[in-house]
């Protein structure tokens, strides 16, 4: 090494060994710039607890959990799911004869024909996305009580279960659900829950708890009672709870409590949704085709309007709403192969800590390393390759935990965004450090000896 010079220099003259003082003053920067981009990652975490109902937040997290939900759409299960959809948008709606005055409905011997040709197939479960409210003021029409008759016989002639749909019903005591204490175990209710944070729909209810104790009359001694939601009672699987341990960082399934009800909601794979759409049964084809074959053998069937509804919902992955009995039929998917799991508020910070350790770590180790045998300009040009050697390693790790586990990380992009800002913010952090001490300097003059 020449006298006085900063690096040492190789027999091909190549300048890539600093000095002592170089690499101490290099592995200190090393040092500050890692510890800074751990915390950065750490604060951003704490602080998307309190600032996730900005619009801009909403918009970034909408879009790192669609492009999740396209990761789902090129697994296997996707493409190979057993529920399918029976479309009756071919069937017009009629005002009843019995009251002109009433909105228009689904015909029922209409209905009905569908029915029995979807149940002549032998499916798993039949699920009815019409809705079947029984209204104790003015009482149930007739029309429907033959319906649900013939669903009731049907189910117990062909053991299939079969289940109807009940909306404002829920405020009735369970007998009442559907009119007919008989008919209490086809109800189903078909309630979407409204999106909070999102724009979007990407919950289902599982369950409703509904509290009658409360009530007057008659209703009080029923309890408390539970009652399914349409996918649940389909796809007719109990998950087993998640552990004591990994209940604290992750859930599959979130409470919400309003008045005498309590849902437990969980979030939807619209993973097969172009399966689904692709594999959509009209029910005019249905009923005009002379051989049906096997289409529908042993598996879960919806029933209801896939166009030409008023009920629809903005989901990830499709550009349009889709109508409801898609959503459903998504949950139902979800319920019955694998469930998507979300991080609990200590799991989201537990989480993205993680991943800063894991990405920040390496970057110090692959530095420490390189810092000694390279020179500082060779070691800036290298750090940009490896930050975006991390990102990349980042958006793949989210993409293999949403295929593997099931888990909807999205909080990858604040690490990213970490890695970007994390130097910045130290060279700013030390120079500002700098100009203090400095203008400290400046107005504490060091006395002079005597």
């Amino acid at each position: 090494m020449r006298k006085g010079g900063a690096v040492k220099r190789t027999q091909r003259g190549e300048t890539n060994l600093p000095s002592a003082g170089v690499l101490q003053k290099r592995r200190k920067q090393i040092l500050s710039e890692t510890a800074t981009g751990i915390i950065i990652a750490i604060v951003f975490a704490i602080a998307m607890t309190y600032v996730e109902k900005y619009d801009f937040i909403q918009l970034v997290e909408k879009s790192v959990y669609e492009w999740l939900q396209l990761r789902l759409q090129m697994s296997g299960e996707a493409h190979d799911t057993d529920v399918r959809v029976v479309d009756i948008s071919g069937i017009e709606k009629e005002k009843r004869p019995s009251n002109p005055l009433s909105v228009a409905v689904t015909p029922r011997d209409e209905l009905t024909r569908v029915l029995d040709a979807v149940a002549a197939q032998k499916p798993a479960a039949i699920g009815i996305d019409v809705n079947f409210d029984f209204d104790r003021s003015s009482g149930q029409p007739s029309d429907d009580r033959k319906f649900l008759a013939d669903c009731f016989s049907k189910a117990q002639e062909k053991k299939i279960r079969i289940y109807v749909a009940i909306h404002h019903a829920l405020a009735n005591y369970p007998e009442a659900w559907l009119g007919d204490p008989n008919y209490r175990g086809m109800a189903a209710f078909v309630t979407v829950p409204n999106p909070e944070d999102h724009e979007i729909t990407t919950r289902m209810s599982e369950f409703m708890r509904v509290d009658y104790t409360g009530r007057a009359g008659d209703a009080a001694r029923h309890g408390v009672v539970f009652c399914p939601s349409l996918s649940a009672a389909l796809a007719n699987r109990e998950w087993k709870p998640i552990s004591s341990l990994l209940g604290f960082f992750m859930q599959r399934i979130q409470g919400k409590q309003n008045d005498q009800f309590a849902v437990s909601e969980f979030l939807i794979d619209f993973g097969p949704l172009p399966t689904l759409m692709r594999h959509t049964l009209t029910s005019d084809r249905l009923l005009s085709s002379d051989d049906p074959g096997e289409l529908l053998t042993k598996k879960i069937v919806l029933i209801g309007r896939a166009k030409q509804t008023t009920d629809n919902f903005s989901v990830p992955t499709s550009p349009l709403p889709i109508a409801g009995v898609f959503v459903h039929a998504c949950a139902a998917h979800t319920l019955l192969y694998r469930p998507l799991y979300r991080l609990t508020a200590p799991g989201r910070i537990f989480g993205d800590l993680f991943a800063a350790l894991f990405v920040f770590g390496g970057i110090f180790a692959i530095r420490w390393h390189r810092s000694a045998v390279v020179s500082s300009e060779q070691a800036t040009s290298r750090l940009h390759v490896i930050l975006t050697s991390c990102a990349v390693l980042l958006i793949l790790m989210a993409a293999l935990l949403v295929n593997w586990t099931r888990l909807m990380w999205t909080d990858f992009v604040l690490v990213i965004f970490a890695l970007v800002v994390h130097s910045p913010i130290e060279r700013l952090i030390a120079s500002t450090g700098h100009a203090l001490r400095i203008g400290r300097s400046a107005h504490h003059p060091r006395k002079g000896r005597h």
